[in-house]
């Protein structure tokens, strides 16, 4: 065997055994949970998926698909809520609410503007707690010199 023929038996071996191994990784995949995960993170579900599909391979109507799916349904509860909404808000995370079927929006909404009113509230208190503090300072500053002048 020459060295060229051993070269081309490496890269073979080497590429088949990427692909089993891309293959079994797929075939390992909680389709189900990862549906789930994806729509708790506030994803597209079909720009999640179409990525996936294309790496693994994955018929639209094959039972990955379709489990994929009840994941991604199960998961939106979990993220169209307005605990969430609330939460996104006060982290300062974009508010993502296009994956929300429209009777689970509003709540995610309701959570998302109140908890920026609070941010904005927490704003505000920062802001006058430092000016009570400056003026605090001030005014001991103020009597300090009162008090050497007598």
């Amino acid at each position: 065997m020459n060295l060229r023929s051993l070269f081309y038996f490496i890269f073979i071996l080497c590429f088949t055994s990427a692909c089993n191994h891309l293959d079994q990784s797929c075939l390992e995949i909680n389709w189900y949970e990862l549906g789930r995960q994806d729509s708790t993170r506030g994803l597209n579900q079909s720009d999640s998926f179409a990525e996936r599909q294309k790496i693994c391979s994955i018929e639209p109507d094959s039972i990955q698909a379709k489990a994929y799916d009840n994941g991604f349904s199960a998961g939106l509860i979990s993220y169209c809520n307005f605990k969430t909404g609330y939460i996104y808000s006060l982290s300062q995370m974009k508010k993502e609410v296009s994956t929300c079927p429209e009777e689970l929006k509003m709540e995610f909404v309701k959570g998302y503007e109140i908890g920026t009113y609070m941010k904005k509230i927490q704003t505000l208190q920062k802001e006058i707690q430092n000016k009570i503090q400056y003026l605090n300072k001030k005014l001991e500053n103020h009597n300090s010199h009162i008090s050497l002048a007598e």
